[in-house]
């Protein structure tokens, strides 16, 4: 299959009906003649060379790669995939990671050319830069590499988070727990509230007594006396207890709230945290996913 002037298909045992004894044309012909216009045809950047087994036949240059040879130059200039192609038969790739020649790495393919009796006559070589796909690759591993630490970043927030809640949790109870006690110590107080009353209700009625017994009953009196005393001092330090009790229960039940609240907030939070997580998991295997395509075409170009 080759192509005329004006870019048909045409049977490759086609012969120019105006020149009379002219030499058949072989598909590297077609190929010759095609190689200036590949490059147009494809996203990328690619140099096009075609040989036979003893020669370059031709050799288009792209923009960024040129091997500095010529049509007539001798095969043994062609590099190894291209000698590969045509001593083996079989098309050959390779990644030419050295950027000592162009400053960047490429691709380079070629494909052995056959005549009709199925003999390598020729090869076609592609040279294809893979600039952009590679930092395509490095984006997407540092993509990768961000996503990955700040999903364990996250995780650790969230356990964090969890057990700050439970933390929180625990100081709800004991909190509660707390006020609870302080609570508890109404009873106490009114209790010693009425001892003090009926002992001061005793040391009056002892001092009724003694006054009617007289001089037989003044020590008696006076022991009345000190026990009234006593009762009016009980009474007025129960007071105090009783307002510091006040203080310390309203301080209480302050911290319940404040800590119930806390407790809430902390819920909440490692509540979004394992969402978040689950988020950033599902994004760092989609980030992953994109390296390793980005690293499967890279071995495919």
């Amino acid at each position: 299959m080759v192509f005329n002037k004006g870019h048909e298909v045409l049977n490759e045992d086609y012969e120019d009906p105006d020149k009379e004894g002219k030499e058949k044309r072989t598909i590297l012909d077609s190929w010759v003649e095609v190689a200036p216009y590949i490059n147009s045809l494809t996203l990328g950047d690619v140099a096009v060379v075609v040989v036979d087994r003893e020669k370059f036949l031709a050799h288009v240059p792209s923009k960024k790669i040129d091997f500095g040879v010529k049509a007539g130059d001798p095969i043994s200039k062609a590099g190894v995939v291209t000698r590969t192609a045509l001593e083996t038969g079989t098309p050959q790739i390779q990644v030419v990671e050295d950027t000592s020649r162009f400053g960047f790495p490429y691709v380079g393919k070629a494909i052995p050319v056959f005549d009709e009796k199925g003999k390598v006559i020729g090869a076609v070589f592609f040279g294809e830069t893979t600039d952009q796909l590679v930092r395509l690759t490095h984006a997407a591993e540092e993509l990768f590499g961000a996503v990955k630490e700040v999903g364990e970043t996250a995780e650790r927030v969230s356990q964090q988070a969890q057990t700050l809640s439970a933390i929180g949790s625990e100081l709800l109870t004991s909190a509660n727990e707390s006020l609870k006690r302080v609570e508890e110590t109404d009873k106490i107080l009114s209790l010693l509230s009425n001892v003090a009353s009926q002992t001061n209700l005793l040391g009056l009625n002892a001092a009724i007594e003694a006054a009617r017994v007289g001089e037989a009953g003044r020590g008696f009196g006076v022991v009345a006396d000190e026990i009234r005393k006593l009762s009016v001092n009980s009474s007025s330090s129960l007071k105090n207890v009783e307002a510091v009790l006040k203080g310390i229960k309203e301080a209480s039940r302050k911290i319940s709230e404040e800590v119930e609240a806390l407790s809430q907030v902390a819920e909440e939070q490692a509540s979004q945290m394992t969402n978040i997580a689950g988020v950033i998991q599902n994004l760092q295997a989609l980030a992953e996913s994109l390296a390793n395509e980005a690293q499967n075409i890279l071995k495919d170009n």
